[in-house]
């Protein structure tokens, strides 16, 4: 396939898929408050928040470079310990979605605050306080998927044969861009690997 063609199907996924892509959940009733729709833009309000912290951390970082120099190991220990223990999956999901707010924005915080302690040479400490909490995340990873599998099952939308409501819109989308990807590579006369060598 040529380097055109890749483009083009790229672009032409992107643009049946960008407006559910960053959604990260489905767009049912029971995920609506963890879901931000801007129009028909729907975005995940959890990685809004931790994209936002991230962002305001870095303008502070810029306009008060001294503090952050001298104190960003302090900073990065307390968000630490005010966010591992009320992310844990079973306190995390009995949380008012306001407070879930402000732990996504104390993990951006952490995500900007330990690459600046690197910097400013808290090296051992940060990398410790990092692999201890990759290692959370990835167990409370592996819970916020368990307890989700476990919500969907018992919803009354679930069945083995049919899309239920919360996935509707993105199975349309998606069905869209096979159909006309299809209908592209037929016309370029494209043919893939797996049959070029059939008689």
């Amino acid at each position: 396939m040529s380097p055109v063609a890749r483009l083009y199907l790229w672009l032409l996924k992107i643009s049946r898929t960008w407006r559910f892509n960053w959604a990260h959940k489905p767009l049912c009733s029971p995920y609506k408050a963890d879901v931000l729709q801007f129009g028909t833009l729907y975005l995940c309000r959890s990685c809004c928040c931790v994209y936002f912290a991230i962002a305001v951390n870095l303008i502070l970082i810029v306009l008060f470079p001294d503090f952050f120099k001298e104190y960003a190991h302090i900073l990065l220990i307390g968000f630490v310990v005010f966010t591992l223990p009320l992310s844990y999956p079973a306190i995390y999901k009995t949380l008012y979605r306001p407070l879930r707010d402000i732990l996504r924005c104390s993990l951006g915080s952490i995500v900007v605050l330990s690459f600046t302690a690197l910097v400013h040479g808290h090296f051992l400490f940060t990398i410790v306080l990092i692999i201890t909490s990759f290692f959370f995340w990835r167990y409370y990873y592996r819970k916020r998927s368990r307890r989700k599998i476990e919500l969907c099952k018992n919803c009354p939308e679930y069945s083995d044969s049919r899309i239920c409501s919360g996935y509707t819109f993105q199975a349309e989308q998606i069905r869209r861009y096979e159909d006309e990807a299809t209908e592209y590579l037929l016309k370029t006369g494209y043919v893939p690997k797996s049959l070029r060598n059939r008689k």
